[in-house]
């Protein structure tokens, strides 16, 4: 992890960063929402990534939508 934060999506994200399969990869994750997931492989922190970028570009986001819970609830 490093000190680096910025706003995605409207959270306070914290940068972490790895080498990985030969791409040196960047994670912003946030600790307000605490889910230790993200896109494709990248997972493992103690936040939601939202965002994860590796040279050459490749860009992977979240996109966060509003869930109605009721009685019941299906998963795609």
């Amino acid at each position: 992890m490093t000190d680096t934060t910025a706003f995605i999506l409207g959270y306070e994200c914290i940068m972490a960063e790895i080498d990985y399969h030969g791409h040196h990869w960047q994670a912003w994750f946030s600790p307000d929402i605490p889910v230790n997931d993200g896109p494709w492989k990248v997972c493992g922190l103690s936040g939601l990534i939202l965002l994860s970028r590796s040279k050459p570009i490749i860009i992977m986001r979240m996109r966060l939508e509003p869930v109605k819970m009721g009685m019941g609830f299906a998963c795609s």
